[in-house]
C-alpha cells in the first residue's frame, strides 16, 4: 500500500480510503520532525464514499482533577463523526499557547495567574471555539477568602444580637425603640426621692 524512495525521499500511498484522513507527523530514525502533514481523502468523481469532512461543532471543556495531585487534565470535547482531521488549539486568557495541539491539556497548580482557558477545534472546513473555562486552581484559591469573610460576618451578627439581648434584659427595650438609646441610669439618679417611699409629683 505504501512505498518510500530512499533516493528522492518520495513517499507514496496507494488505495487510500476515507479512514486515512488524519494529521500525520514525520519521523526519521525514530525521531519526530517538527512538521505535520494534513491528509484529506476526497473522491475524484464526486462519490459519497469519500465526502468532504463535516464542520466541527462548538467544543466544550471537561476537567478531570485527581484528589491529592497538583494538576488537572482538561479535555476539548465535541468531535463529530467524519470531521477529521481536527487540529486542537489551547488558549490561556485569550492567548494561544504555542506547542499545545493535543485534545487534552494539563493544568498545574503553578498556573494560578491564569483566570480561564479555552480550546479551539479546527479542520479544513471550519473552526469553532469553546466557552471560557475557569482555572480550577484559581477557583480553589478564592474559596478560603470567601469563607473567611462569611465567618467574620456571622460573628459580628452574633455579637450584635448578644448586645441587644443584654440591653433588653436591663432596660426592657430593643434597639428600634426610642427608650433603647436613653441613659436610663442617669434618669433614675436625676429624680428626687422622698423618705418613707412617698411618690414625687412633677
Amino acid at each position: 500500500r505504501s512505498n518510500l524512495n530512499n533516493q528522492t525521499g518520495e513517499f507514496t500511498i496507494r488505495n487510500l480510503t476515507y479512514d486515512f484522513t488524519n494529521v500525520y507527523t514525520i519521523e526519521i530514525n525514530d525521531i519526530a520532525v517538527g512538521h505535520k502533514i494534513y491528509l484529506t481523502t476526497r473522491s475524484l468523481i464526486g462519490s459519497d464514499l469519500c465526502p468532504t469532512p463535516a464542520a466541527v461543532p462548538v467544543p466544550t471543556i471537561a476537567a478531570s482533577c485527581l484528589k491529592g495531585e497538583n494538576k488537572c487534565t482538561l479535555t476539548c470535547e465535541g468531535t463529530p463523526a467524519r470531521a477529521e482531521p481536527v487540529e486542537y488549539i489551547w488558549m490561556a486568557d485569550n492567548t494561544e499557547l504555542s506547542g499545545f495541539t493535543d485534545k487534552t491539556f494539563t493544568v498545574k497548580n503553578d498556573s494560578s495567574g491564569v483566570r480561564q482557558f479555552r480550546c479551539k477545534m479546527k479542520n479544513p472546513v471550519s473552526e469553532e471555539t469553546s466557552e471560557s473555562f475557569a482555572n480550577p486552581f484559581k477557583a480553589a484559591e478564592s474559596g478560603p477568602r470567601i469563607s473567611t469573610g462569611v465567618t467574620v460576618l456571622v460573628i459580628l451578627l452574633v455579637l450584635v444580637i448578644l448586645v441587644a439581648i443584654g440591653h433588653r434584659m436591663k432596660t426592657a427595650s430593643m434597639p428600634w425603640e426610642r427608650d433603647f438609646w436613653r441613659n436610663t441610669k442617669a434618669q433614675r439618679k436625676s429624680k428626687p426621692e422622698l423618705p418613707f417611699g412617698f411618690p414625687v409629683y412633677e
